[in-house]
């Protein structure tokens, strides 16, 4: 398959060229002995891929497997700021690598010119990196040290686009990737966390398209201007759709479709009891009577006009951005690996 083909190339670009550039640049390997530049990033990543808790006995049998026969306690030395900024480097330069299919992988894909999801994971790291990624002092997701991933997925030829490396404690509404351009044509899908009216609005003027959940609050107004408070209008609407244009927020007014469609009650439920987990946990107190009624509906705003995305269709897309949960890394916890770089 031509896919194989793709995958192995990136493979060998990654623990050839980049490894070798990353281990000039850290330092890492002064003297060529048994490791080079390619066994130390597969020793290291393999073997925490297979065991993010492995041991150096685990990473010597690793290593051997890729052409370096040691010890481990030539592991243990190993350990050092010279190899985390290696391994940092290697990463960086590793997730630039596109591997991706010549064809789009669904029908519907084709009518943008890309269609990227876009979410934000966050990586919980010792307390000796708080330095350099900043968690959020151990509230809600994270600890005083964290890293924040802000991942693109191009659903249409299933590539990572991009990967942001970020502190922990950075919101998802203020990320740098809230202002990339993807082109003309394209479209970005997004969770509440980077809901922003501006943002959409700067969007559109590029004719780029947007696809999120509606933020609860926000003013929606119909065309002639009349304010609506959306759950009451929704209640008066017909079908299993909703398909509305709208006028969105206060002060932008943005001309935009709202798409909804009432959830199973077992499905509402989940919402609501997760809702009542995070708010007690993040403010303190059980959410609003009007905020959790929110729960029973899934409610979209999208730039995509009605001939070239059906109510349906827009619920499909949406619902693929599980596709993103791939991408959630592992981390090791063995302290040792975050020594800070020299």
């Amino acid at each position: 398959m031509e896919i194989i083909g793709k995958v192995g190339t990136a493979i060998q670009r990654l623990l050839g060229n980049i490894a070798s550039g990353a281990a000039q640049k850290s330092g890492v390997i002064r003297r060529q002995r048994v490791f080079t530049a390619g066994s130390l990033a597969q020793t290291f990543t393999w073997g925490f891929l297979k065991n993010p808790e492995a041991s150096d006995e685990e990473l010597a049998q690793v290593a051997a497997q890729c052409g370096a026969a040691v010890t481990p306690q030539a592991i243990d030395h190993r350990h050092s700021p010279a190899l985390v900024k290696f391994l940092e480097e290697t990463f960086r330069e590793g997730i630039k690598v596109v591997v991706a299919s010549s064809k789009s992988l669904a029908p519907i894909l084709d009518r943008f010119s890309s269609v990227t999801i876009l979410d934000g994971t966050t990586v919980t790291l010792p307390d000796s990196m708080k330095e350099q990624f900043a968690g959020c002092g151990g509230s809600y997701g994270s600890g005083v040290a964290a890293m924040k991933l802000q991942v693109e997925i191009d659903l249409r030829s299933g590539a990572l686009a991009h990967i942001e490396i970020e502190p922990g404690r950075s919101p998802d509404a203020a990320t740098i990737r809230q202002h990339a351009r993807r082109g003309a044509g394209s479209l970005r899908i997004t969770d509440l966390g980077y809901f922003n009216v501006l943002v959409f609005a700067t969007m559109m003027a590029a004719e780029e398209h947007f696809l999120s959940r509606l933020q609860f609050g926000t003013t929606v107004m119909l065309q002639n201007g009349e304010s609506v408070d959306v759950l009451r209008w929704l209640a008066k609407q017909d079908g299993p759709f909703v398909d509305q244009p709208i006028l969105l927020g206060k002060e932008q007014r943005l001309p935009c479709r709202l798409i909804a469609w009432r959830l199973p009650e077992e499905q509402a439920a989940r919402r609501r009891q997760k809702l009542r987990q995070e708010t007690v946990s993040k403010k303190g107190h059980e959410p609003s009577a009007e905020r959790l009624a929110w729960c029973d509906w899934t409610i979209l705003v999208t730039s995509v006009p009605a001939e070239m995305l059906t109510p349906k269709e827009a619920a499909v897309l949406y619902r693929a951005r599980w596709q993103v949960e791939v991408y959630q890394p592992k981390c090791p916890s063995n302290a040792r690996l975050y020594q800070p770089a020299a």
